[in-house]
Order: C-alpha cells, then structure tokens, then sequence
C-alpha cells in the first residue's frame, strides 16, 4: 500500500506576495497597465480588450479576470471585444544591493 501525499493548498495572496516580493514584479504597475487598458474597452462599450497576448475580461467596470488571446470562451459570443495596440509586461523591479 502507497502512501498519498498530503497537498497543502496555497492561497491567491501567497502566490502574488512571492511574485511581488521574492521574484520582484511591479505588481502595482501591472495593475495600472491592465487598468488603463480596460479603460479603453469601457468607453466603447466592449465585455473583453485585447492587449499583448491576453484578453481582459470585463464584468459591472471591472477586470474580472485574464485569459490567453487566442481562448474564446462561450460565454463571449456577441460580446464586443476591443483590440488595443499595446503591451502588457511585468515588468521586474530590480534587486536591491546590501550595502556595506
């Protein structure tokens, strides 16, 4: 008889505090990229903006969630998509040097 392996979950916030803080990306200034993008989509209406490689999907204002350019889930039939000509990176802050 094997013995299983007890998986231990990992929380959203742990997974975003690793990346912001141990891999040091500008989460903040991706906020703000995808913000302004989304931004674009509202004023012409659209329920999703393509930027970069992903696709915003907006929902009552809001970025709801991110899904890869080229996925179409069913649930975005005949809604408008709005197409920017932009980048969306993360950027990475660089590493602070000890001093001394």
């Amino acid at each position: 008889m094997s013995k299983r392996r007890t998986i231990i979950p990992v929380s959203d916030n742990a997974v975003l505090r690793w990346l912001e803080r141990v891999e040091r990306v500008d989460v903040e200034g991706l906020r703000d990229q995808l913000s302004r993008s989304a931004e674009v989509g509202l004023a012409y209406g659209a329920g999703a903006v393509v930027v970069s490689g992903g696709k915003l999907i907006l929902k009552d204002g809001v970025v709801a969630t991110v899904i890869r350019r080229e996925d179409h889930p069913n649930y975005l039939n005949g809604v408008l998509i709005a197409e920017i000509d932009g980048d969306v990176g993360s950027r990475r802050r660089p590493k602070r040097r000890r001093s001394g």
